[in-house]
């Protein structure tokens, strides 16, 4: 926390709480299986739940915020325990041996597998994918790890937040300063996704000197810029909003430092980049301009307070969302609202609504030519004076000398 609010900008997380089972947890070669037994035999009440870790790290973003914290989401989902009926350590009050029965983590589907500091809203979450070498043209070239944990968190938000390469990368490891090798795991996802926070950090201070990005707007430019995963359109419990496309992001933030700074009434690219804040009851209002009919996406982000620690209960729905914002797009009369998922039922596609439950909001339609009115609403009462928030407007459009141009020293 004191490094953080020393003016760090970015932090890569690759480690976390042993959940549910763990492999030779005493090194005799007996699994372990971290759950709480007086609240549930079968299932680990740690997956999913906001306890006071990601309340912790919830309080240090919310304190400083242009530090971008990326976690890894975790491996548990391949961790399928012993046979039922095997001997295995629980603790309870000590190390004790035990033949209960309980499920694998995730249990028949692989849902509810992310636990700790994954679970706190102002993290960016990874979780991992098959690489990719080729570029990747559409959802069905994101492929799914099998040890990657899923969400949802116990109170229905989108975990993980991004997905990316975690297959086979080459690592660090221990046994001298030279020793590298392959590794996987969302442990190596999570560094991919800093690697780029850092890279459109550095664009941005490029592009705007003397300006230093909230981390919620570098969390939505990268949101926003995703490459679509899944088998529906719209985020979703497994990938996500989608897999890291940082070439993108990079051309969506430059195409918006271009248009703001072009002379003349015509704005030479639909992409926007706004910064801003909200009072208790108040509306932000902003009116966007579309020369032609395109498709359309609006990426709401904000670094929300830490939200209440209660008594462990297992999939308590309980939201831990304490400045509710709410994004809509209007246009012609027609009011788009954002993709929200269902709690009770993880594999249906995504739906549109108002979303109670997420401090990331995305509204995407089919825009005509024409003016965009964008509204952020508050709710009446907040902690403090106001919300900051950022929002990511329109998508870059192809140019010819893109591919070429270098936008970062490195």
């Amino acid at each position: 926390a004191e490094v953080a609010l020393e003016g760090i900008r970015v932090s890569n997380h690759s480690y976390g709480d042993p959940l549910g089972w763990t492999p030779n947890i005493l090194g005799d070669g007996y699994w372990g299986w971290m759950g709480i037994p007086s609240i549930s035999e079968r299932e680990d009440v740690s997956f999913g739940r906001y306890g006071q870790t990601a309340a912790i790290w919830d309080e240090i973003a919310d304190a400083a915020a242009h530090l971008v914290i990326v976690k890894s989401a975790g491996n548990e989902r391949a961790a399928q325990g012993p046979p039922d009926g095997a001997p295995h350590y629980v603790f309870d009050g000590g190390w004790q041996l035990q033949t209960t029965v309980r499920d694998a983590d995730g249990g028949a589907t692989g849902f509810d597998t992310i636990g700790d500091a994954g679970v706190a809203k102002n993290v960016i979450t990874v979780g991992a994918t098959a690489d990719a070498p080729w570029e990747i043209e559409g959802p069905a070239d994101v492929v799914m790890t099998s040890f990657s944990g899923w969400g949802p968190v116990d109170d229905g938000r989108i975990k993980p937040d991004l997905v990316a390469n975690g297959t086979a990368l080459m690592s660090s490891k221990a046994g001298g300063d030279a020793a590298y090798g392959a590794s996987s795991g969302t442990s190596q996802a999570a560094p991919v996704v800093t690697g780029a926070v850092l890279l459109i950090q550095e664009l941005w201070e490029q592009l705007f000197p003397g300006s230093v990005p909230l981390a919620s707007t570098i969390k939505a430019l990268l949101i926003h810029s995703a490459d679509e995963a899944g088998t529906h359109p719209g985020p979703d419990y497994r990938f996500g909003w989608g897999h890291l496309n940082a070439e993108r992001a990079a051309e969506h933030l430059k195409q918006a430092a271009d248009a703001d700074r072009a002379a003349g009434p015509v704005r030479p690219y639909p992409a926007w980049v706004f910064e801003g804040a909200v009072g208790g009851g108040e509306v932000a209002e902003f009116e966007v301009a579309l020369a032609e009919a395109s498709p359309m996406s609006a990426t709401l982000v904000w670094t929300d307070p830490a939200g209440p620690v209660v008594v462990p209960l297992l999939d308590d729905p309980a939201a831990a969302l304490v400045h509710d914002l709410d994004l809509s797009v209007a246009q012609s009369g027609q009011v788009h609202l954002p993709w929200r998922l269902d709690l009770a039922n993880p594999t249906m596609p995504a739906t549109k609504g108002i979303n109670i439950r997420d401090n990331v909001e995305q509204v995407a339609f089919e825009a005509r030519a024409g003016t965009l009115r964008i509204r952020v609403a508050a709710p009446e009462t907040l902690v403090g004076s106001e919300q900051r928030f950022s929002l990511v407007v329109g998508m870059p459009v192809d140019r010819p000398d893109a591919s070429s141009t270098s936008y970062v020293s490195g």
